[in-house]
Parts: C-alpha cells; sequence; structure tokens
C-alpha cells in the first residue's frame, strides 16, 4: 500500500460519516495490511472516546468460508455505542446501503489475549450466547475486492442483540425482522413466544459470528 496514512484517513471518515471513501479507487493491498489499516481506523475512534465493544467474525459460513484464503477467518470491530438491545428502533437513512444479517453471539467472559490460546480455552471464556442482528453498511463498492472491504471492517455498521442464554442450556431462540416507522426497521429477538413477523429471504445472506466482549 502506497500511502497508508492516507487510507486509514479516508475510510475512519467514511465510517464515521457513513458516507463513500473518496480516492482509494486504485489502492491495492494484502489481507495482512488491510486488517492492520483496520485497527488503526478503531485507534482513532477510541481516541475520539469510543469503545470497543465486541468483533464480528467473517466469512464463517457454507461457500463463503474461504473466501479471501484457504481457513483464512477476517474479523471486523462493534463500536460499543453500536450495540442496541432488542426492540432497538434504528434510522435508516443514517446507514449507507444498509443490510441486515441474522447472527449469533458469543458473550465471552474472560480475557483471551496471544496466539498462544487454544479451543479448548476459547470454549471456556464463553460465558453466554445470544440471537442477533447485524446491521451492514457497505460504505465500499463491491468491485474495489476484498482487502479494501476488510480495511473498511467488512461493512460492520452495528449489531442488535438478544436475550443471553447459558452455553450448556438447551433454548429456541426466534429472531425476525418487522416495519416500524417510516425509514426506520423495528428489530426483535425472543426466547419465548411466537414471531411478531416473518422475516422474507431476500434480507438475510449468510450467516456469521459476532462475538461481544
Amino acid at each position: 500500500m502506497a500511502d497508508q496514512a492516507a487510507v486509514v484517513d479516508a475510510l475512519y471518515a467514511a465510517r464515521r460519516n457513513g458516507s463513500q471513501p473518496s480516492g482509494l479507487d486504485q489502492v491495492q493491498c494484502e489481507l495482512e495490511e488491510a486488517l492492520a489499516v483496520q485497527l488503526r481506523i478503531l485507534d482513532r475512534f477510541k481516541a475520539e472516546g469510543e469503545r470497543l465493544g465486541g468483533w464480528k467474525v467473517g466469512l464463517t459460513s457454507g461457500n463463503a468460508r474461504d473466501r479471501m484464503g484457504k481457513d483464512f477467518r477476517p474479523f471486523g470491530y462493534v463500536l460499543q455505542s453500536r450495540i442496541f438491545p432488542s426492540g432497538a428502533t434504528v434510522p435508516v437513512a443514517k446507514i449507507m446501503n444498509c443490510s441486515v444479517e441474522p447472527e449469533l453471539c458469543l458473550i465471552i467472559g474472560s480475557s483471551l489475549r496471544g496466539d498462544a490460546v487454544d479451543v479448548a480455552e476459547a470454549k471456556a471464556a464463553v460465558r453466554a450466547v445470544a440471537p442477533a442482528f447485524e446491521i451492514n453498511e457497505r460504505r465500499v463498492r463491491p468491485d474495489t475486492g476484498h482487502a479494501l472491504l476488510l480495511a473498511d471492517g467488512l461493512a460492520q455498521w452495528g449489531i442488535v442483540v438478544g436475550p443471553e442464554a447459558p452455553v450448556r442450556a438447551p433454548a429456541q431462540i426466534r429472531v425476525w425482522l418487522g416495519a416500524g416507522a417510516a425509514g426506520y426497521y423495528r428489530l426483535v429477538l425472543s426466547s419465548r413466544g411466537p414471531p411478531a413477523w416473518h422475516v422474507p429471504s431476500r434480507f438475510f445472506r449468510s450467516w456469521r459470528s459476532v462475538v461481544a466482549v
């Protein structure tokens, strides 16, 4: 990447303002460099007083699993201010190219750091699970490639998180999307009762995991 600082500036402004970044059509970079850019953007938000709320893990399902390389599992950060409870009303007009995806949210109860973390330790750190909707904002054009999408946090805007359930407790979780006031979606998640609205399949592109710390 010729000028990483310029890319950070452009993507930070786009995510902060809900706009398409400019001047990045010719940017080329490796996936690892794209992750580094993403973390520099997160640092910019934290310097402004934002807090890290969690992480999204991308490309976890079906044919998408190896889209960016064999066993490469990209991530994106979730800002604390963009984590909403079930029933929240979100203004669609403020979210560029908005889409919604159903997710599984893992609530982490203890710190996990470093390359030495193994599968058993990671599983033991999960305190609870919850249904969630991820709200995506496609700021980067699809034809700019995987790396720029990854640098932009995999189009992450926010999440709506439903009721927590203990990891080992069997639970039937229902998720649905309903029409709210004009220009809004009403997002509802529940572990009890029938859904109030049925969701057309076109709203959902894939399943991914979202991890809240």
